[in-house]
């Protein structure tokens, strides 16, 4: 059965291609028909209902359709449709789904197109099925001798109304002032964790890396290096073609400082660990589907701090606050549909 179902939503969208690619605006049966548009707690990205209204006024004049779209929470809350009216359900709860009056359903896989076509891709298939009589009252899809029709009394599996959980990796590098020792320095990051809420909230572990460096001393040369372990969370607001990611985070900061003293034979080292505190902000870019890039601004904060001494004489000063800027990749790690 899933064989036979999957063969007619094939055969349904080529039969619907060649429709629309052919018909002349004659051709078309400009009929009326109802649309119900039922919207989900977890809708998929790009589908919002502005979105589809537009372009399917679009659509709908293109092809000289008249489709009266309804919107509903529920299936159950779409009008009931009329004997041999055209009437077609777009199931948005999680997934995308085509209904058609005898019950029958077709998934509409919309997962490789950007996410700013997609209201323009679903709106053009629905108003192409609605064009089509046959097509707009009852699954029946026809292909040269073969043909299938769509089983009313048997449903493919409704997708979740749990939305998928996709994950990210980050890639990163900060270059900072640290205000208090009055120097530069910077770092490179690695961070991974989860895309929760329709890719709008980022949670996840972060761990960085401070190269070795030699910073000058009043008492010579000193060698540092640092490590910064934590977590951090973000919120994506969607502006026009781009997002602003705000974000907080929590760290521990492991610091390590070698001195080489002036006029003396050895050296000397000492390590640290102190909290800090994160914030950002960056302007978000989907380079595609699965890849963003992000700059922005950075700062942290050093709640507490460990200036290092040799022969008690202040020979390096911790920093105490930091501002900077930071460009990320993020690759993004699809969850199962």
């Amino acid at each position: 059965m899933t064989g036979r179902l999957a063969a007619a939503c094939i055969t349904g969208m080529a039969l619907l291609l060649s429709t629309t690619a052919s018909a002349m605006p004659g051709d078309v049966n400009p009929g009326s028909g109802v649309l119900c548009l039922v919207v989900g707690p977890e809708s998929t990205e790009g589908l919002d209902v502005t979105s589809l209204r537009d372009a399917l006024e679009i659509e709908r004049q293109k092809a000289g359709v008249d489709v009266r779209p309804v919107v509903a929470q529920r299936i159950q809350e779409c009008p009931v449709p009329d004997e041999g009216a055209r009437w077609l359900a777009l199931r948005l709860e999680g997934g995308v789904l085509l209904q058609w009056a005898d019950g029958s359903t077709c998934p509409l896989d919309l997962a490789g197109v950007e996410v700013s076509d997609r209201a323009r891709v679903a709106a053009r298939r629905v108003v192409g099925l609605l064009a089509d009589p046959q097509l707009a009252r009852k699954a029946r899809l026809v292909e040269g001798d073969l043909a299938w029709r769509a089983p009313a009394r048997i449903r493919i599996q409704e997708p979740s109304r749990v939305p998928p959980v996709d994950g990210y990796l980050h890639l990163g590098g900060r270059g900072v002032w640290q205000v208090g020792p009055n120097r530069g320095s910077g770092d490179l990051e690695f961070e991974a964790g989860l895309l929760l809420l329709q890719r709008r909230l980022w949670i996840g572990g972060r761990v960085g890396y401070e190269p070795l460096r030699s910073v000058p001393g009043p008492r010579g040369a000193v060698h540092v290096q640092a490590v910064p372990v934590g977590l951090m969370g973000r919120w994506t607001f969607p502006v026009g073609p781009v997002g602003i990611r705000v974000g907080l985070g929590a760290l521990v900061v492991w610091r390590q400082a070698r001195i080489e003293p002036q006029g003396f034979a050895g050296s000397g080292s000492a390590t640290s660990v102190n909290p800090a505190f994160d914030g950002e902000v960056e302007v978000t870019h989907v380079l595609w589907d699965t890849m963003h890039l992000s700059a922005g601004l950075t700062a942290r904060m050093h709640a507490t701090w460990s200036d290092f001494r040799w022969f008690d004489a202040n020979a390096y000063r911790g920093p105490r606050f930091e501002v900077g800027a930071v460009v990320r990749v993020a690759a993004i790690l699809r969850g199962k549909r």
